[in-house]
């Protein structure tokens, strides 16, 4: 009986993010053995609570954390568009279409071009501002 509830066990562990739909398991009335400490009833609702509990945070972790990164890049990216747009031609060094070339690099690369730009023109720029 303990080997049937271990393995019921581990099944439950390893299929939690697949269980949600299958929770209505947990009111299997199975007959209680007098060698249990735990009456079966309470321990297949605890292994089916625990495995809703993991499927939660499965999808916490695979789901929400992934989507505040992204949004959280998606705002960098936008305010550093903001930035570049307000800008003057010659705060980009000499040269013509620096600040298309800018634009182009931004509007392509995304997350990562406004990186490179927060990095090379707006931190740049931060730092003369406090110093003048």
């Amino acid at each position: 009986m303990k080997s049937i509830l271990r393995n019921l066990v581990m099944l439950s562990l390893c299929a939690s993010p697949f269980l949600n739909n299958v929770s209505a398991l947990s009111v299997v009335t199975v007959t209680p053995s007098p060698f249990d400490s735990v009456p079966t009833n309470a321990l297949v609702s605890a292994i089916f609570g625990g495995s809703m509990l993991l499927s939660v945070l499965f999808s916490l972790i695979c789901y929400c954390i992934p989507l505040l990164i992204g949004l959280g890049l998606l705002a960098i990216w936008i305010w550093m568009l903001v930035d570049l747009l307000q800008r003057d031609d010659k705060d980009f060094g000499p040269g013509t279409n620096n600040k298309v070339i800018w634009l182009l690099v931004l509007l392509l690369t995304n997350w990562i071009g406004s990186i490179v730009y927060y990095f090379m023109i707006y931190n740049k720029f931060k730092k003369i501002k406090t110093n003048g």
